[in-house]
C-alpha cells in the first residue's frame, strides 16, 4: 500500500530533502555529538576488522562491476553470514547504525559504486 504524499509536498522524498535543508538533524548539537560518535566508531569497526571490511568492498566491486544494484543491508548481512573474528581474534558485530557511513567510506574508497548503491540522507553527512 502506497502512502499518500505529505500536504504540501508532491512526494514523501520532497518532505525528507526539505527537512534536512533545514537542518533538522545537523542544528541539533547532540545529532552532531551522535554522528560524530557513529562515524568514529564505524572507522574504529573498520580498522578492528579489517577482513570483513575487505570482503564486503570485494562484494561491492563485484556488484558493481557486474552492473548490479545492491544496498549497504546486504553487504552487512552478507558479512555476518562469514565466520570473520576482529584483529583480537574474537567474533565480532556490525551495529546496523554503522551502514551510512560504510557506505559512504566504500564510494569514498571506490568511486566505480556510486552509481549502484543507494545513498539516503544521514545524520552523519558532512562528518567525515
Amino acid at each position: 500500500m502506497k502512502r499518500a504524499p505529505i500536504q504540501g509536498f508532491s512526494t514523501r522524498k520532497d518532505f525528507s530533502m526539505e527537512i534536512h535543508k533545514r537542518g533538522k538533524f545537523t542544528d541539533n548539537p547532540h545529532s552532531a555529538e551522535h554522528a560524530r560518535e557513529l562515524v568514529y566508531r564505524a572507522e574504529r569497526w573498520r580498522a578492528d576488522n579489517p577482513a570483513a571490511w575487505h570482503y564486503m568492498a570485494s562484494l561491492a566491486q563485484a556488484e558493481a562491476a557486474a552492473q548490479r544494484h545492491f544496498s549497504i543491508a546486504w553487504l552487512i548481512n552478507a558479512v555476518r553470514r562469514k565466520d570473520f573474528s576482529t584483529s583480537t581474534g574474537e567474533r565480532f558485530k556490525i551495529n546496523n547504525s554503522y551502514a551510512p557511513v560504510f557506505s559512504r567510506m566504500l564510494i569514498e574508497a571506490y568511486p566505480e559504486v556510486r552509481t549502484y548503491i543507494e545513498v539516503r540522507t544521514s545524520i552523519t553527512d558532512g562528518v567525515r
